[in-house]
């Protein structure tokens, strides 16, 4: 029984609570804390139901039943759920793996209206029918991550059956040795679409060059834009330049550079002369052609201790996103995940990037941080900063 203490509060200070669990629910990936507050009082349960129902996971079949079940006997719940994840998962080999872009919009896409993002998971690559995802009409966001594609133009007719998308996200593409070039023909059929994607973040390092070149050549191809001939991420940052709004870099694995370059001082790795480059970052976001609707970077970092964050050079980064053509942007967002918390303890970080970032600190684009430290799943102490 619940105490009565418990009561005696305002239900406001309990949904503060509920969003606080909520945080920790999302970082450590458990929902228990979150279904215990929704059994416990029935005032509790609204909230803690938008924050269950915000982010779904589809892991098999029976879920994906299981969901469409509650949605269709509860409708209110269905109004919570913004962002959807399936295939997670799925094996190949697996029923479900083969039709669950099928199954997803004929069991759900009537009832969540208010679905913003689709995370896509393992795409099956002999899964050719694809149009009725476009029943997701209120879909403004897709990530793709570990698909396979027999063809990029399977890759192209997936994307184009979101007919309102305008935030796109790739991180890996499979195995895509064998995969066909693009053919221009698929922008002639009536089912092309042209471009609106103002959001545009590859992780390059993630995906094969040829999905990558065939990538950059149906972005350039459009109607919209301008047609290249160097096909690289500055190709495709000049290409869409126009009309991103938004950039997101992440850079996991910095590469190591010295005052000398010879081989007995690259391997010394804690030597004083040690330093983190982010000239290609810099090179990436100078390439943004003049004319842009540019108003945010996010900088994604991952960083082991504070030697790595002291060393990091800023100096172009802050060069470059100080340009005149990049005066539209105002305001700077940057992730900094570090793994060894006891380095950064003592730590202002602000502080430490107003130095670093002299220009964007003038600017004002550089806004507070807060910073969350918890268990990942290796069972390391980690904290994130954000700064927004």
């Amino acid at each position: 029984m619940v105490p009565v203490i418990a009561t005696s509060l305002p239900v406001e200070v309990w949904e503060r609570v509920i969003d606080f669990c909520a945080e920790y629910s999302y970082i450590a990936r458990d929902a228990r804390i979150l279904r215990s507050c929704a059994l416990t009082c029935r005032s509790w349960a609204p909230r803690s139901h938008y924050h269950l129902f915000y982010y779904i996971t589809i892991k098999s079949e029976s879920s994906l039943l299981r969901l469409a079940s509650i949605i269709r006997t509860s409708p209110t719940r269905a109004e919570y759920v913004r962002y959807l994840q399936a295939g997670s998962t799925f094996n190949v080999d697996q029923p479900l793996a083969h039709r669950y872009p099928a199954l997803l919009p004929i069991k759900l896409a009537f009832r969540l209206h208010n679905l913003k993002g689709i995370h896509l998971q393992s795409y099956p690559p002999d899964s050719h029918d694809v149009s009725k995802l476009s029943a997701f009409k209120s879909v403004t966001q897709l990530t793709l991550t570990g698909c396979i594609f027999t063809t990029f133009n399977d890759f192209v007719k997936l994307v184009q059956a979101f007919g309102n998308l305008c935030d796109l996200r790739i991180r890996t593409t499979g195995d895509t040795k064998k995969l066909s070039s693009f053919n221009p023909e698929i922008l002639r059929t009536p089912v092309a679409k042209q471009l609106k994607i103002k959001a545009l973040t590859v992780h390059v390092s993630l995906i094969s060059k040829a999905f990558f070149t065939n990538l950059v050549s149906w972005i350039l191809t459009t109607p919209t834009i301008t047609t290249l001939d160097k096909l690289s991420i500055q190709a495709l940052i000049s290409g869409l330049g126009g009309s991103l709004s938004q950039l997101g870099v992440e850079n996991s694995r910095f590469r190591l550079i010295t005052q000398k370059d010879s081989p007995s001082t690259s391997k010394d790795k804690n030597s004083s002369s040690t330093q983190y480059d982010l000239h290609p970052i810099s090179s990436l976001i100078s390439s943004i052609p003049a004319k842009n609707q540019l108003r945010e970077i996010i900088l994604e970092l991952k960083v082991q201790t504070y030697r790595q964050f002291d060393g990091l050079t800023w100096e172009s980064f802050d060069q470059a996103t100080s340009l005149p053509h990049l005066k539209g942007v105002d305001r700077m967002t940057i992730f900094i995940d570090t793994r060894n918390t006891s380095d950064f303890m003592d730590v202002d970080v602000l502080e430490e990037l107003k130095k670093k970032l002299p220009l964007c600190s003038r600017r004002g684009i550089l806004r507070p941080y807060s910073s969350t430290m918890y268990i990942n799943w290796l069972g390391e102490r980690q904290r994130v900063y954000k700064y927004l």
